[in-house]
């Protein structure tokens, strides 16, 4: 684009060249000509203009090609290639494609996601004169047919389910400032006091698995229009549902397959994520697949129920949450030990997220005076979705070789948030500490100092799992080490999702380290030894 502009630029200066010429030739052949040299301008004139209007119909093109690429409309977001480009470039749409674009779990933004979870985790029979099983009963037996197209499939599909969802409509949203426009197969929509229709549910419609591209996607970029269009929108009401999180229900009929996702917007990033497996509408002789499908049904339509109730009364402001923040825990366990100076009723509402690693989602929150001066040391909030070492923790902490462990919020269905100490920026890593020049002198005091730590570790039959240079801090100031009062360098582990009792606790399933997965101090000391062997060098 930059080469054609350029070139558009150029072209008044050629032709105002070419007309000094002709004109110097003129006037050097005594004005004989100069009939002629007006019809050679006239015409170059001529062509001018149609020279400006070819580049600005390229210039228009090459702009509109560029917004189709990074702004695509949802039915080319389907497109493996499409989506990937658009989503390397921006990170307002996290639906986990690719895995680096993944936002919070789903189930920490609203509690309709934790409780549709927890519907379906529950395994409650559906009584056999439900509507969900009813609405099951009546997928199986068709869903399986061929169907010519999606919008016959679409139709059928609303036929079934038109005993426990009938206001399937379709409805079409544009975002102006994106150019492009949302236009699913059907919608839901609330039906509370308020004059506007929000979107409860969004559904996308393929004929058969494979084909038309990823209907996930597709629905993704449905709601992230969606959200785009509300941002538009100055009603009070429009601002408000996008205050709440715009939450919604997403549904992919792919073939004879169904799959529920739920959509949040956190106040910069569309976070997309399924709430469970793609279920096949297929009869079954047991009655297995549709005992399924009733289950999601009955969870959906609690759902849709829950959604519909908070949009009854968008007048309401909520409580505001940072970007990329759980708004839903409630209940902070403190250590007996350990009572945290501050109001952990506003804990989350007041934290900031912290680069995420690989794993676990980090956040950091800093207690503030009236006076907005810091109040005492930040707190780190480490959310951890599996297993995590509690016992090896606070037995290190308290032994002064672990950041202070305070205590979690621990809800069903949520992963744990951890809150500990943050360590202040004069800790390192033993990894980062090897860079430093004096490291050779500390050498023995930090294998000291580790032997120390393994010890203790010993005597209370506890393993770490995962000791390495990383997971070593040191204490350091002006570049080296601060030294206790029994002279040996200060040292905090870190990071315990693996540690637990020696023997009990197992490692992960993707590090198979030992033929029973089974953790022993031994390997610990194994470990703790490479450590040692990389220091002394």
């Amino acid at each position: 684009m930059a080469s054609l502009a350029a070139v558009k630029k150029q072209q008044p200066f050629l032709l105002d060249d070419f007309k000094m010429r002709l004109s110097t030739r003129s006037i050097t052949a005594g004005n004989q000509d100069e009939d002629a040299v007006g019809a050679i301008t006239s015409f170059l004139n001529k062509a001018n203009r149609a020279i400006e209007a070819v580049f600005g119909s390229l210039e228009a093109q090459l702009e509109a090609d560029w917004q189709k690429r990074m702004h695509p409309p949802p039915s080319a977001m389907a497109q493996k290639d499409c989506w990937m480009e658009r989503q390397q470039k921006y990170d307002d749409l996290l639906c986990m494609r690719p895995t680096e674009r993944s936002g919070l779990p789903i189930v920490t933004l609203h509690p309709a996601f934790r409780n549709y979870r927890q519907r379906l985790r529950s395994k409650t029979l559906v009584p056999p004169d439900s509507v969900a099983l009813q609405v099951a009963g009546a997928l199986c037996e068709v869903m399986g047919g061929y169907f010519q197209h999606e919008k016959a499939r679409g139709e059928k599909f609303d036929q079934c389910v038109e005993p426990l969802l009938p206001s399937w409509r379709r409805t079409v949203v544009t975002s102006k400032s994106e150019q492009t426009r949302a236009e699913p197969d059907r919608t839901l929509d609330s039906h509370g006091g308020h004059r506007r229709l929000f979107w409860l549910s969004v559904r996308e419609d393929n004929v058969e698995l494979g084909e038309a591209g990823d209907a996930y996607m597709q629905n993704s970029r449905n709601y992230h229009l969606y959200v785009k269009s509300l941002q538009e929108d100055p009603h009070s009401e429009s601002v408000n549902f996008l205050k709440h999180g715009a939450p919604m229900f997403l549904l992919a009929l792919i073939g004879p397959t169904l799959c529920v996702s739920g959509a949040f917007y956190d106040g910069y990033s569309c976070v997309v994520e399924p709430l469970g497996p793609m279920l096949w509408m297929l009869k079954d002789s047991c009655g297995d697949r549709e005992a399924l499908l009733a289950e999601m049904f009955q969870a959906l339509d609690e759902g849709l129920l829950e959604l519909s109730t908070i949009q009854d009364d968008l007048r309401a402001v909520p409580e505001h949450f940072p970007p990329g923040i759980p708004r839903i825990y409630d209940v902070f366990d403190s250590l007996p030990d350990e009572r945290l100076a501050l109001d952990t009723s506003k804990l989350f509402q007041n934290a900031t997220v912290l680069p995420e690693s690989s794993q676990h989602h980090f956040f950091t929150f800093t207690p503030r005076s009236d006076n907005g001066a810091s109040a005492s040391n930040p707190v780190l909030l480490k959310m951890v979705a599996g297993s995590y070492g509690e016992t090896v923790h606070q037995s290190l902490a308290g032994a002064g070789y672990a950041p202070r462990l305070y205590g979690w919020f621990k809800e069903k269905d949520l992963p744990t948030v951890y809150v500990m100490e943050m360590l202040s920026e004069d800790w390192v890593t033993l990894w980062d500490f090897r860079l430093q020049p004096d490291c050779a002198d500390y050498r023995q005091q930090i294998s000291d100092a580790i032997s120390v730590i393994l010890e203790h570790l010993k005597q209370h039959n506890l393993v770490h799992g995962d000791l390495r240079a990383n997971n070593v801090m040191l204490n350091v100031k002006d570049g080296k080490p601060l030294v206790g009062t029994d002279g040996t360098v200060l040292l905090k582990v870190i990071d315990f999702d693996w540690s637990g009792d020696a023997g009990k606790v197992l490692y992960p399933m993707h590090e198979t380290r030992t033929s029973s997965g089974l953790l022993q101090w031994v390997h610990q000391f194994w470990l703790s030894m490479i450590v040692r062997l990389w220091i002394l060098g």
